[in-house]
């Protein structure tokens, strides 16, 4: 896939991820204190940007699909149904 095509594929993600706005923690995985148990996961960090609690930060998996598809460095944010923006970034 062309670096472009990765950019449109993460966006359109990124879009779908923010529409569903279900809890962070119940949508993704946590990974905090274990590994995800799937090798197609990777354990992203995941810091709020906003919210009750600024700046708390946690670790979840997150598919090749929820990554755009790629095993490349993702970034992207999350707004969850509290309304917390979480920024998140892959490796």
């Amino acid at each position: 896939m062309k670096p472009v095509s990765k950019v449109i594929a993460a966006s359109a993600l990124l879009s779908v991820a923010s529409a569903a706005g279900g809890n962070v923690f119940a949508v993704f995985g946590s990974c905090q204190y274990e590994d995800c148990g799937d090798a197609a996961a990777s354990c992203c960090t995941f810091v709020a940007r906003d919210g009750s609690s600024p700046g708390q930060k946690t670790d979840f998996c997150m598919s090749n699909a929820q990554r755009g598809g790629s095993a490349a460095t993702w970034q992207g944010s999350y707004l969850d149904s509290t309304g917390t923006t979480w920024g998140w970034t892959c490796p």
